[in-house]
């Protein structure tokens, strides 16, 4: 971006529409050579010619292209890959023909994938000092298209389906001994949220009370900090200017009334933290 020199483009507008008329020099080589911003020369341009004129030299530049800055290709141009088909720029680099990606799965093979922690499971790590990982489970690959994350399947999942059929909504299949990894059909069963969690509750009887134990927790925390907050936005002051006469008032709430030239209309400037004496 060029800035300047408009009287210099004003001075010389009619030069410079000549230009435009008779040679091939663009807009884009004008601001370069005046060093100026697009909206001074078309000032200086529009200036000296009307619009249906301009429109004219316009689409003439367009069509015509320019051969010196090289900025569009001249009627008859020959591409240079015309007649060279499958040419291999670089060999050794480019993707080989029948080659798949590395991470490419075929139908039908099993992982193993170990599921999701919450946030302060993720915190904490085995007494060797080993990373904590969630639970494993039998993943299976059963299409190649669509969408990435229909593509797998829970081994489970899928074996309920190959025997019983499709899972009813609102239903899915876990272990009856919550065991992830042993996935015969006889201690697959299917049950909806509540059952899944009586059933847990049954396997895990402190579970509802550590529940409750880190919900308190968390909201003692919770009242804490409410607390800091609130100490700390109640020992600010705001800063409010007049708009009518500049008059600044630092107090809590909003003036009433400019004492100065009895206007109404204040806005907030800053705020200021109260001086404890």
């Amino acid at each position: 971006m060029y800035y300047g020199n408009g009287k210099k483009v004003m001075a010389a507008a009619v030069r410079i529409v000549n230009r435009l008329r008779e040679t091939d020099a663009t807009l884009r080589l004008l601001m370069k050579e005046y060093r100026c911003s697009y909206s001074v020369l078309m000032r200086a341009v529009r200036s000296q010619i009307s619009e249906e004129e301009w429109e004219g030299i316009r689409k003439k530049k367009l069509t015509q292209g320019n051969a010196k800055s090289g900025t569009r290709f001249q009627k008859g141009h020959i591409p240079w890959m015309k007649g060279r088909k499958g040419i291999h720029m670089s060999p050794a680099t480019e993707f080989k023909k029948g080659r798949v990606a590395r991470n490419w799965r075929p139908v039908g093979m099993i992982v193993i994938r170990h599921d999701k922690l919450f946030r302060w499971q993720r915190k904490r790590n085995y007494k060797n000092g080993g990373r904590r990982l969630g639970k494993p489970r039998r993943w299976i690959k059963v299409k190649d298209d669509g969408r990435p994350q229909d593509r797998w399947l829970p081994y489970a999942r899928y074996l309920w389906q190959q025997k019983y059929g499709a899972v009813p909504r609102g239903l899915f299949v876990v272990h009856k001994n919550s065991d992830q990894m042993d996935d015969r059909t006889e201690n697959l069963i299917l049950v909806n949220r509540s059952l899944h969690i009586k059933k847990n509750e049954l396997l895990n009887p402190d579970m509802r009370p550590r529940a409750h134990k880190l919900a308190c927790i968390n909201r003692k925390k919770n009242t804490i900090i409410r607390k800091q907050l609130d100490e700390y936005y109640g020992q600010q002051l705001k800063l409010f200017m007049c708009m009518a006469c500049g008059a600044e008032y630092e107090q809590d709430q909003v003036p009433v009334q400019c004492t100065k030239c009895q206007g109404g209309c204040f806005e907030t400037i800053e705020r200021r933290q109260k001086v404890m004496v």
